[in-house]
């Protein structure tokens, strides 16, 4: 019987617990550092899995330690690792498209963006920079970045979500500035 049979709702908990387990059963190890030439399907999913795991992991803490940050600081670190790792993408747009036939990492980024902590929406804002640079996507081609472009800005209200990003960040903050910049950049 399934979470929706039964008329419950899937906790964080039990996500995470489904994704690990799913994790075992195929025997995916967590992605380490890829250089550029490594890059290929199974290393983009395994970053969007590990995407997947490391957000469900920092909603898990955060909504169980709501009161203490330290006890889930240490899952907003991996997060935000994550996301830094997942910039080895930009140097593949070729492989754009399979990131883009995943729609949960897709929304999982989108999403990331409203996250509480602002370092964690700027490391999506240096990703998405990255992704959507200009040279690499005119090299690679519409045919392997549209999906992706699409999945995002028009399927997923990527304008409205960066609106509403700039409107938090303090742009004397030099991080947040930054930010504020690779936003107007994108």
């Amino acid at each position: 019987m399934t979470f929706l049979e039964s008329g419950n709702e899937p906790t964080a908990f039990a996500i995470a617990n489904k994704v690990e387990k799913y994790n075992e059963d195929l025997f995916v190890e967590e992605p380490s550092t890829v250089g550029e030439d490594s890059v290929d399907e199974a290393a983009v999913r395994r970053l969007a899995l590990a995407l997947e795991k490391r957000t469900l992991a920092n909603q898990e803490a955060r909504t169980k330690y709501a009161d203490q940050p330290k006890r889930f600081m240490d899952s907003e670190i991996e997060l935000q690792e994550t996301l830094e790792e997942m910039q080895i993408l930009a140097a593949n747009p070729s492989l754009y498209h399979i990131l883009a036939s995943q729609t949960r990492p897709v929304s999982l980024l989108l999403g990331l963006l409203s996250h509480e902590n602002t370092d964690i929406a700027l490391a999506v804002l240096d990703l998405l920079y990255e992704l959507f640079e200009p040279r690499g996507l005119a090299e690679a081609g519409r045919e392997a970045t549209d999906p992706l472009i699409d999945a995002m800005v028009l399927q997923g209200h990527l304008g409205q979500l960066m609106a509403h990003n700039l409107s938090r960040m303090d742009e004397t903050s030099k991080d947040e500035a930054e930010g504020v910049h690779k936003t107007l950049g994108i």
